[in-house]
């Protein structure tokens, strides 16, 4: 990648190509949904404010870690990351019928168990690592987000959320296992 100096400022990097700009104009959304500065974003997500505004901008992806501390302030991280609101998803099938119109538009902030987050954030990082395989960081909040979802809307209190964060932890061990054992291949046998 080319850098450009500035004078007395660090290196700046022209647009990675991971970097998403829907995502971008969704959290420029939310950031103005709440009244919010960009300092105050920034802080929130424990960066510096130029590196808030390359996230604004589309040139950089916020890191997953970064995202956790905008759950503080009732942004949903499933949309911010995927465009499609959860809660009005989840409604929609319940009622048995799915409009991709309703999934487009946050329905309002909704508050998240940073706590909670955080450890699947973390669970799914270990057992990737432990399995020796990686996960993309989008990857990674889309997984997070499905099982935040699951566990949030099954388990009642924090005692059984970690029974079902331990039971989608083993699933999912049992699955990138069975990947690595019997891997999927297009061609036939001969």
């Amino acid at each position: 990648m080319q850098q450009k100096q500035t004078s007395g400022e660090a290196p700046e990097r022209e647009q990675e190509p991971e970097a998403d700009r829907e995502v971008a104009l969704r959290l420029v959304q939310a950031r103005e949904m709440r009244n919010r500065s960009q300092e105050d974003f920034a802080a929130l997500m424990g960066v510096s404010r130029s590196a808030y505004q390359r996230y604004e901008a589309g040139t950089r992806s916020p890191k997953l870690r970064h995202l956790q501390g905008l759950a503080k302030v009732g942004v949903n991280i499933h949309w911010l990351l995927t465009g499609e609101d959860e809660a009005a998803l989840q409604s929609a099938y319940a009622a048995g019928t799915p409009n991709p119109d309703h999934l487009r538009e946050p329905a309002r902030p909704t508050s998240l168990d940073g706590d909670l987050m955080g450890r699947i954030v973390d669970t799914i990082r270990a057992v990737y690592k432990a399995e020796g395989q990686a996960i993309p960081d989008r990857s990674l909040g889309e997984l997070a987000a499905e099982w935040y979802g699951t566990i949030t809307s099954q388990a009642a209190g924090p005692g059984d959320r970690l029974d079902a964060l331990a039971e989608h932890q083993i699933a999912l061990r049992r699955r990138l296992r069975a990947a690595t054992t019997h891997p999927t291949s297009d061609k036939r046998p001969a």
